[in-house]
């Protein structure tokens, strides 16, 4: 049986983490010259973390992560942040590896909590009741 912690439960001292978390946003960046998805996850309880996964490494099944998709994750990395910047207050980052396994689930919780704005709706006041 697998027991799945929060994300802020999360150390280096772990062995086989497995977290549920949503994927709140998605972008692409390099790392140490290496190609990269990032993502910023949020669990249930609201706390965040940045994951990043290689383009060399290929995801199982032909599985598509999205943004807005709650996923387990079991067998990462999981690394303290040293940079001066940092997407999170998190003090670790996660880094997926070729043992890294991920299945798609059910939304954890119905909130709407870990959503990011649509910039281009509240740039043409979509957002907002009050109109020019």
């Amino acid at each position: 049986m697998v027991n799945f912690i929060s994300l802020s439960e999360l150390n280096t001292k772990i062995e086989f983490p497995a977290i549920r978390v949503k994927i709140v946003r998605k972008w692409s960046t390099n790392i140490e010259r290496d190609h990269h998805s990032a993502m910023l996850l949020g669990d249930s309880k609201g706390v965040t973390i940045e994951g990043s996964l290689s383009y060399a490494l290929s995801l199982p099944n032909e599985i598509e992560l999205k943004e807005g998709d709650w996923v387990e994750i079991r067998n990462f990395d999981i690394r303290r942040i040293f940079q001066l910047y940092r997407t999170t207050k998190h003090k670790y980052t996660i880094k997926f590896n070729e043992a890294s396994l991920f299945r798609k689930i059910e939304p954890v919780n119905g909130s709407k909590f870990l959503c990011c704005a649509n910039f281009r709706g509240s740039n043409q006041g979509l957002l907002s009741s009050y109109r020019h």
